[in-house]
């Protein structure tokens, strides 16, 4: 593939219209590029080494054990729960559209709370505990090809 087949490729891919075939053809041209590939696509290249080492890791686990499996979720429950902890909240705010007075009310810390500021500021707090921007997937990225 020449130049301007692989950027019309990631330019298809980056809006999600590529086939799996398309796909598999990016996938082999970073693979067999390596260092070869220009700089403005080594990003890229450290998002297909990714795909392929998680195919690699989701073939692996499908012979892993049940139980190896829950003492892997036991170790990383926390981030699962501070998300659930969060869309609970964001849940409660959206569903209780507090008025400025009324019998509305949330319950945070194990206090009733009626005032919807408050409450709306606890909800934030709460999503921006789990949240990230596209501009940390990229440093991500960007870590992850100097790995390579």
């Amino acid at each position: 593939m020449n130049k301007e087949e692989i950027q019309k490729l990631l330019e298809r891919y980056l809006d999600g219209l590529t086939t799996n075939e398309e796909e598999g053809r990016l996938r082999d041209y970073f693979t067999r590029a390596g260092q070869q590939v220009p700089a403005e696509w080594r990003v890229y290249r450290a998002l297909f080494a990714y795909e392929q080492a998680e195919a690699a890791a989701l073939q692996q686990q499908a012979a892993v054990p049940a139980a190896t499996l829950r003492q892997g979720f036991q170790r990383h429950w926390l981030p699962v729960a501070l998300a659930v902890a969060a869309a609970a909240v964001t849940l409660l705010v959206l569903t209780v559209q507090l008025p400025q007075s009324g019998n509305n009310y949330a319950i945070i810390n194990g206090k009733v709370i009626h005032n919807k500021e408050i409450i709306n500021r606890e909800a934030e707090a709460s999503l921006n505990m789990v949240s990230a921007d596209a501009d940390e997937d990229f440093d991500a990225l960007f870590q992850m090809e100097t790995a390579i």
